[in-house]
């Protein structure tokens, strides 16, 4: 962990003496420059340093966005300021992997992010149960067309070999 916190404080001094607004240029050209990621990276983390940047300043509140990120300094912002900013973005509704990835963002930006990141729910894999391949299939054959017929091979041929719908979607033979 001694490593870590090392590591930490030297991309913290990287931004010494910046304002927000000159941080985020620097991580522009330093880290997102010739990425794909480039616009998306920094409108994510223009968004994550405002909410941040209000937090650590609320009398900014009324100029605009590239007012408040000139008029605060990178030293300014105190981990309890990106505590709240990520309580207030989960409590908003955003999306787990949008508040990480402003969190992916503010670590880019030399802060200590460790505890800030949003646990991802675990993605359910779709199947079917033999009972629902039963309703399936009879629904299926019900309509009587050869397409529904084709179908109900594909399905029961799906949920005997236990591939998972986009597994055998991407087959090719």
């Amino acid at each position: 962990y001694v490593g870590d916190r090392a590591m930490i404080d030297d991309k913290a001094e990287e931004f010494d003496g910046m304002t927000l607004a000159e941080a985020l240029a620097h991580a522009k050209e330093s880290r997102w420059s010739g990425r794909r990621s480039q616009q998306s990276m920094m409108c994510q983390a223009r968004t994550a340093l405002d909410a941040v940047a209000l937090f650590a300043r609320p009398t900014l509140g009324n100029l605009p966005r590239l007012e408040r990120l000139a008029a605060v300094m990178h030293a300014e912002i105190k981990p309890e300021h990106l505590k709240a900013a990520v309580r207030e973005w989960r409590k908003s509704g955003l999306a787990p992997v949008t508040v990480n990835r402003r969190v992916v963002c503010l670590s880019v930006l030399g802060y200590e992010t460790r505890n800030l990141y949003t646990p991802m729910p675990k993605r359910l894999k779709w199947w079917l149960k033999p009972d629902q391949q039963e309703v399936l299939t009879a629904k299926l054959l019900a309509w009587g067309g050869r397409l529904d017929r084709l179908m109900v091979h594909y399905v029961v041929w799906a949920t005997q070999t236990g591939l998972r719908v986009e597994e055998s979607l991407r087959l090719t033979r």
